[in-house]
């Protein structure tokens, strides 16, 4: 993601994301509203947030995600934590047979040609 930047926000070009404590959160204006809004990903609640400048949202998220970890702590539930790193994928036969065909060739694993291949699709994001 680019760096954080008042005027590409403002504008609504591309989506730009703060993070806070493994948390990210989604940052974009709101032309109905007026001010600049957040909501944090990856988790099942929803918390959202909003501000006027970028200063108000880097500090709106951190009382956010200290917030949100307060009331699960209340509720005496676990928070929704950032990713693993593990992830269970299903894809057809014929595709697992030549990822497996295809590191075997290479000397790789398949993870590590999965891993290269999300790289590049992240990449251009």
């Amino acid at each position: 993601m680019a760096p954080i930047d008042g005027s590409a926000i403002m504008k609504n070009t591309n989506p730009t994301i703060m993070k806070y404590k493994g948390y990210s959160a989604l940052i974009r204006y709101s032309p109905e509203d007026e001010c600049l809004v957040g909501r944090l990903l990856g988790i099942t609640d929803i918390v959202s947030f909003e501000g006027e400048s970028v200063a108000d949202m880097r500090r709106e998220l951190k009382v956010s995600v200290e917030s949100y970890l307060e009331d699960c702590k209340e509720m005496g539930r676990a928070p929704d934590r950032p990713f693993s790193g593990k992830l269970s994928l299903r894809i057809p036969s014929t595709m697992h047979r030549a990822l497996s065909i295809r590191a075997e060739a290479t000397g790789q694993s398949i993870d590590d040609l999965i891993v290269s291949a999300v790289d590049s699709v992240l990449a251009d994001a």
